[in-house]
């Protein structure tokens, strides 16, 4: 059986009274006015959280610029007093300097060779205590002054590099080759008469092995001459030479 063409039929429900149109319209609303009750209770809670979040990071940031101002101000002090232990170390390493001067003038060291003060030979900057030390015995035999740049030279046909070690063995032996000194292996007693005769020595230090030129009691180092005993020599020396400088002076 064909469909009938033609209109379409619609189907509604019952309608709605006027009473029970103005029911459904109330409760919308009252459903409205939840939600918007709703929504701004849960607005002021955020308005809330926003500000506490803001305080605290307020408070946050508060406490860390006082933290860093507390640690600044702890490590300007710890400076300060860094710096008067240095000044402190500073005139007390000035005044052993001068006592050491006054030393070594009383044992005539202070002038070595006619008048000269003693050859630092760059060891303030690199290893060459070594070469120093033998500069410093021939200045001490012969009056004789060689420059910075001779005991670089001196040093570098020992050693790699100027940055480089050298023992006093190898300085010796490259010396040697010039053929105006000889070296003798000394067991010096440091305590009896030996203890006066001109030696280098290679020491224990903290830092590692230094050489010195030992001259009457001193040792000749950095360009100064640095009082010692002979129980300090008995307990640092590693080994020791005698120099003979060509022409008989020793």
């Amino acid at each position: 059986m064909k469909k009938p063409s033609g209109g379409s039929t619609t189907v509604s429900g019952p309608s709605l009274t006027a009473s029970q149109k103005a029911a459904r319209d109330r409760g919308e609303a009252d459903r409205a006015r939840g939600e918007a009750a709703k929504a701004r209770e849960e607005a002021a809670k955020a308005g809330v959280e926003a500000r506490r979040d803001e305080q605290r990071a307020r408070a946050d940031r508060r406490r860390g610029e006082t933290a860093y101002a507390r640690q600044e101000m702890r490590e300007a002090r710890s400076d300060l007093a860094r710096q008067r232990r240095d000044l402190a170390r500073a005139g007390r390493d000035q005044a052993r300097a001068a006592r050491d001067d006054a030393r070594a003038r009383t044992a005539g060291l202070a002038r070595p060779g006619g008048g000269g003060a003693w050859i630092p030979g760059g060891n303030d900057l690199y290893p060459t205590c070594a070469a120093a030390a033998v500069a410093n015995s021939l200045l001490l035999a012969t009056g004789k002054r060689v420059g910075d740049d001779d005991v670089l030279g001196l040093h570098l046909a020992a050693a790699e590099s100027l940055e480089a070690e050298a023992s006093v063995l190898a300085v010796l032996e490259a010396a040697q080759e010039s053929g105006h000194v000889q070296a003798f292996r000394s067991n010096l007693e440091f305590g009896g008469p030996q203890f006066k005769v001109p030696s280098i020595l290679e020491i224990a230090l903290p830092g590692g092995i230094h050489a010195v030129l030992l001259a009457d009691g001193f040792a000749i180092t950095w360009g100064r001459a640095v009082p010692v005993t002979p129980a300090f020599l008995e307990q640092r020396v590693i080994a020791a030479w005698t120099v003979k400088w060509r022409g008989g002076v020793r």
